[in-house]
């Protein structure tokens, strides 16, 4: 990697710093819609840093620079990232406002893109370094844009419907549906500024960005069940206009402040995912703000009978494809030509065996030994792994696909080879807590945090542990990281039936190896009660995979789990075995052999 272009945009950077009179630039690595994956043009963090992680953020100052990211990408940032030009840190231990407070001096002006950032962000940036009398000023011109050479070009995909037979309902019930939510609220308007909300709502999607088939455009929805979509005017055909209805209509993005100048009193703004450029341009036209997470975000999580249906057909089809692959996988171990790269290619290409299959949901994690301890490692044509014919180790495999009913994320743990006793315990320590995930019961109203722990338990009782959430949300051929509960510590919202999440817990041994064993689970009603009258929930689980019973030490189960694995492995044999050519099928039989 060649440091020298970078060194030169970080001086083009404080040069256009200097113009504006700013001592400091925030840059974040989200777009103006928040996205994970960010179009090639708005890739302003990876411009200026080299990191390509989906989270994180840097900070410019006229004589230092931060860039930071969370725990899974501490290694990533070290590999990525000159420490000559940046200072690493991770920002779930030290805050941009401490790190700016501690850096920056008294007075400083720091300037930040109001479309990039949310409110909440910003007053709570604001709230600190008020406190050293460092001020923020909005730059409505991104610096970044404008000293970016050979910047690309956005390329809009195109939109599509999603059918109504795994929808369940239309967007025009959808619509009455938010309208009743904000006249309840005594709100005229709502302004949905999330693509994923934007696309559930209107029963679209679109392949604007990699892996998650979402629309990028705004939309604001009325008290009175009209609603008006903020898009580019190119974008726009007879069909779209004929889709929508008479109901909805279509205006340019930078029409927002037009349309509610006039029949809007109070507008509902969700603070934590808005751009604060859409709070200050209701300030300016004098309308009250309510300020509350985003309607749509709750009705979106709880998957109707019609999504969860959906997503059975696509996890039970890409169960077929995941097997067909790791049957493949065992019969060429030992090749010569093994990587991470020709392996995420083959997995690939049985899922691309379906009709069904529209892309990846993330870009796939196939990392052997050492990088697998990259939790969010990607290998590259410049930067990968061969697995050598022989070898002994293990290798990580987190991916996932977009079909055109549902939306899978996986991670299998491989064993090659001689297993060392060591990595067999700590992989059925990260077992144990997957199956406590999936076979828990308890009451509704349980958070997110609380079930996260019971993951961590058995790890935990050895001294063990991981820097990621357990888990999160994930669309109906949506996005692969969508909100819902988050099994993490800090996840405080209950968890509520109909909600899909993923069951991820893992360990990771920097330099040596990563362990993570995934599945997506389904949150259920048993239509039972406990003694306090307490619905209680549970978990279907929807992956369809075998786990690596070699990885396995039986003697640190107990019988519960033990059960769990057999009964688990029986239903794969039953529901995935039909699919299978005979020698896959010996296969599967051999690996989902009871314990």
């Amino acid at each position: 990697m060649t440091h020298s272009p970078l060194k030169n945009r970080l001086e083009s950077l404080r040069a256009a710093m200097a113009t504006h009179k700013l001592d400091g630039f925030i840059i974040p690595h989200g777009d103006e819609f928040q996205n994970e994956f960010v179009p090639d043009k708005f890739q302003r963090l990876k411009y200026m840093t080299g990191f390509t992680g989906s989270a994180g953020f840097a900070v410019i100052l006229k004589d230092k620079a931060v860039a930071m990211s969370d725990g899974r990408y501490t290694i990533q940032l070290k590999q990525q990232v000159d420490q000559d030009l940046y200072q690493l840190n991770d920002n779930t231990k030290i805050t941009a406002a401490k790190w700016i407070g501690e850096n920056a001096k008294s007075g400083d002006v720091i300037g930040f893109d109001p479309m990039l950032h949310s409110k909440q962000y910003i007053d709570a940036l604001l709230s600190d370094l008020s406190k050293e009398n460092i001020s923020l000023q909005p730059v409505t011109s991104n610096l970044v844009d404008s000293v970016w050479q050979d910047r690309p070009t956005m390329k809009w995909g195109n939109i599509a419907q999603f059918p109504l037979q795994y929808a369940g309902v239309s967007h025009h019930d959808k619509i009455k549906t938010i309208a009743g939510i904000i006249s309840a609220q005594n709100c005229d308007a709502v302004l949905l500024s999330l693509p994923d909300s934007v696309s559930w709502a209107l029963n679209l999607r679109a392949d604007d960005v990699a892996h998650n088939p979402i629309l990028l455009a705004r939309l604001v929805i009325f008290a009175n069940g009209q609603a008006t979509l903020l898009i580019e005017p190119e974008r726009v055909t007879a069909d779209l206009i004929e889709y929508l209805g008479s109901n909805i209509i279509i205006r340019n993005p930078d029409d927002f402040g037009t349309i509610i100048q006039s029949n809007v009193k109070q507008i509902w703004l969700d603070p934590l995912r808005t751009p604060i450029h859409f709070f200050q341009t209701a300030y300016d036209l004098g309308i009250d703000i309510f300020e509350q997470k985003d309607p749509s975000i709750i009705l979106k999580a709880q998957k109707n009978s019609y999504e969860q249906n959906a997503m059975r057909s696509a996890h039970a089809r890409d169960g077929v494809a995941v097997t067909k692959f790791l049957y493949w996988l065992e019969q060429h171990k030992g090749d010569t030509d093994l990587s991470e790269l020709s392996l995420a290619a083959s997995l690939e290409s049985f899922r691309r065996q379906s009709s069904l299959y529209k892309d990846s949901s993330f870009d796939t994690i196939c990392g052997w030994n050492a990088n697998g301890a990259i939790i969010h490692y990607r290998a590259t044509e410049e930067s990968f792994s061969k697995i050598p014919a022989n070898a002994n180790g293990i290798l990580l495999l987190d991916s996932g696909a977009q079909y055109e009913d549902g939306t899978t994320d996986i991670t299998r743990t491989i064993s090659f080879g001689t297993i060392d006793p060591v990595i067999r315990t700590q992989n059925t320590l990260v077992l144990k807590g997957m199956i406590a995930i999936a076979k828990a019961k308890f009451p509704h109203g349980t958070t997110g945090a609380q079930i996260d722990v019971l993951a961590r338990k058995a790890l935990w009782d050895h001294g063990l542990d991981y820097a990621h959430g357990t888990g999160h949300g994930v669309g109906c051929f949506l996005s692969v990281h969508e909100e819902a509960t988050s099994l993490s510590p800090r996840g405080q919202d209950k968890m509520e039936s109909g909600m899909i999440v993923s069951n991820e817990p893992g360990y990771y041994k920097e330099g040596s190896h990563g362990i993570r064993i995934e599945n997506l689970i389904l949150c259920v009603d048993t239509n039972e009660h406990d003694e306090l009258g307490r619905r209680i929930l549970s978990f279907e689980t929807l992956t369809l995979v075998p786990i690596d019973q070699r990885l396995m030490d039986k003697e640190l189960m107990d019988n519960d789990e033990i059960e769990w694995i057999n009964h688990y492995h029986a239903r794969i044999l039953k529901e995935i075995g039909p699919h299978l050519n005979a020698d896959e099928l010996t296969w599967l039989q051999g690996a989902c052999k009871a314990l």
